[in-house]
This record gives structure tokens, C-alpha cells and sequence, in this order.
């Protein structure tokens, strides 16, 4: 299937896609080469008929991963990413029995240990992000791209621009990492990342981590040769 690019598609830090089909991050973990079995889950209502996960290099979606499978709402299919390869980053679309469709970008399967695509409404409040009531939403941000980190942003899917750099007049050298504390009051769990490294030089942007699943986030130089 030849991947169908459209314009708007690099904005998703802050929209739903597709007939308000939202996405969400379920977990984090950190896994290995070869340790990438993935759970797709459902929650949007209608039965998802085909699902496709390609690699962010490649313009084509490549065969429906879930074959002769269907995923029911409510119900999950895993999906082994277990090529052989070291490649983390994958580009993601889910097809649905009445038509419609949910796409993500740069989704990291060695970070995450699924992907929850649920349905969402204009004005509903199921489609802000995800409210939990106690997670500690402290994160570690590990730098092992090489590089120095000279800024990091982040700001919850609600917001519509980066802020404040959080790392002020500090630097985050490779091999180091940064404690940043995510409880503001909000109850907010889905983030978007930016992190801007030495003379400018190169800087990599993450989309919808799940800071209330995850205890860690790491840059990793492979990041800087995908971005």
C-alpha cells in the first residue's frame, strides 16, 4: 500500500486526525533490538480492519499487519516490530470498518509498550488529554545522542506553544539525564518534547508522550539522524 501523505499531517503535536480518531501512548519501557512485540488497542467504538506500521525513512505503508485479524472495540492485537534491526521509530495508521481512519507520526515502539487509538468528539471531554487522578508525572530525560542539550521544552497537547526552556542556564551533557517534575496542577499526561542541542546544531521534537505511564524519556543519537 503507497503511503498517502497530506498536508497538515506534521502538525499532529495538537490535533486528533481523521473523522476524530485520537491516539494516545499506553506505557513506557525501555526494550531492545529485538524485543519489540507492540499491543495496537481499540477504543474507538468501530472494529479496526487494517493496520499498518511503517518505518519513518519509508513511503510506503507496506501489507496490513493484522492479516486475516480484526480488532474489535474494547479489545487489543499484538504486533511484532522484531526485524532484526535496531529501528525504533515507525509511522502508524489504523483503518476502521465505517471508513474512517487514524494516522500517527514518529511513534517510538522501543519507548512505549502500546499504541490506544480512541475516538473522540468536537466539545466532548474525552477529547483533551487523558486526566489522571494521582500518577507521579516525574520523568527522567536521559541524554545519549552525543551531543550537549542546550534547551528543552515541553508543554502539554493543550497548549499551543513550547514555553519556558526548562533547562534555564544549565546544559544536559551526553551520558546525563534530567529529573522534570510534570505535576502543575493539570492533571495533563500527554506532552510533546523539543530539545535543541550544541551551536544549534540539531534538534529533535517528540509527540504525545504519556508522562503519568512513563518513569523516562531518552534522546538517542539515532533520533538526530531520523530528524
Amino acid at each position: 500500500m503507497e503511503r498517502r501523505f497530506s498536508t497538515g499531517l506534521a502538525s499532529l503535536a495538537r490535533v486528533s486526525v481523521a473523522s476524530f480518531l485520537g491516539v494516545v501512548f499506553l506505557g513506557a519501557m525501555t526494550a531492545t533490538a529485538a524485543d519489540k512485540d507492540y499491543d495496537i488497542h481499540n477504543n474507538t467504538g468501530v472494529t479496526m480492519q487494517y493496520f499498518y506500521a511503517s518505518p519513518v525513512a519509508s513511503d510506503d505503508w507496506g501489507d496490513d499487519r493484522l492479516g486475516n485479524r480484526v480488532i474489535q472495540s474494547g479489545y487489543y492485537e499484538t504486533i511484532r516490530f522484531s526485524d532484526g534491526s535496531a529501528f525504533c521509530f515507525y509511522d502508524l495508521r489504523a483503518e476502521f470498518e465505517d471508513g474512517s481512519y487514524a494516522e500517527q507520526r514518529s511513534v517510538d515502539v522501543c519507548q512505549a509498550d502500546g499504541f490506544n487509538f480512541r475516538y473522540t468528539t468536537p466539545g466532548d471531554a474525552a477529547a483533551a488529554p487523558p486526566v489522571s487522578p494521582g500518577p507521579d508525572r516525574v520523568v527522567n530525560i536521559y541524554n545519549d545522542t552525543g551531543l550537549t542539550m542546550i534547551y528543552f521544552y515541553s508543554s502539554s497537547q493543550d497548549m499551543t506553544t513550547w514555553g519556558a526552556d526548562i533547562l534555564g542556564d544549565q546544559v544536559l551533557n551526553s551520558d546525563n539525564y534530567l529529573t522534570v517534575d510534570f505535576n502543575d496542577g493539570s492533571g495533563a499526561c500527554l506532552y510533546d518534547f523539543k530539545a535543541v542541542f550544541e551551536d544549534n546544531i540539531a534538534e529533535i521534537e517528540r509527540f504525545g508522550l504519556d508522562v503519568c505511564a512513563m518513569e523516562s524519556y531518552t534522546f538517542r543519537q539515532l533520533d538526530l539522524l531520523i530528524d
